[in-house]
């Protein structure tokens, strides 16, 4: 396999140093490092590291487990989790976003070598794992597989007809969906039904807070993806 790449999302920094020194040590390409959410977010998309070590406890109101959870649907990166808490409510919820592993602070050398060793053997064995969410914006998320959308972790109810509507929206991505397409694909016996359609995406546009549908007049209806 080739050289493991990882990120390290640590919040604090005499730990970050340390485990940065000692995981470049041993042969892999630290590829970059952040001590929060945000920050971590936004660079891990860019650098698609192999694995990702994430602190559960950050501060700000994002904690690890939140973006390993914002990780699971955007990234083929594979979690492991450093953890110090003794807190089984948070062990509970970590659970949930199938790390490829838990290291407990403080560690060792020893138990960071086998812990890499074991994450390596599970990559190189096991299949990428394609992300079936789609990324609309703000923490929203689309799960194509189930039609199911989400506000970050948390399910959000959505009629038949919405996650039709929606599901039009993303397969044109940015691109402006006519009425007259949605009508006859939403109400294929009757399309003919303008009112409808205005109400259906009224109660859409409340889900997504009025945030990521736009109305071209005259035209129809498109997402602005972020």
């Amino acid at each position: 396999m080739k050289r493991l790449n990882v990120y390290i999302v640590e919040d604090n920094a005499i730990e970050a140093t340390s485990l940065h020194e000692a995981l470049e040590n041993m042969g892999v390409s630290v590829v970059g490092s952040a001590d929060n959410y945000a920050t971590a977010l936004t660079e891990i998309i860019q650098v698609q590291p192999d694995l990702t070590f994430v602190d559960i406890i950050l501060k700000g109101e994002q904690n690890g487990i939140d973006l390993a959870w914002a990780l699971k649907k955007i990234s083929g990166t594979r979690v492991i989790f450093l953890t110090g808490t003794n807190d089984e409510r948070a062990m509970q919820m970590a659970v949930k976003t199938d790390p490829i592993y838990y290291l407990n602070k403080p560690y060792t050398l020893h138990g960071l070598k086998s812990t890499l060793a074991l994450c390596t053997y599970k990559l190189e064995h096991t299949w990428p794992v394609q992300s079936r969410y789609t990324a609309i914006g703000y923490d929203y998320y689309f799960d194509q597989q189930n039609s199911q959308l989400y506000f970050k972790e948390h399910p959000l109810k959505i009629s038949a007809k919405e996650k039709k509507l929606l599901t039009l929206l993303l397969d044109a991505r940015r691109g402006i969906v006519p009425s007259p397409i949605i009508e006859a694909t939403i109400w294929p016996d009757n399309p003919d039904i303008g009112s409808s359609l205005r109400t259906l995406i009224y109660r859409l546009h409340q889900k997504l807070e009025f945030k990521l549908i736009e109305t071209i007049p005259g035209l129809g209806y498109r997402l602005k993806l972020q």
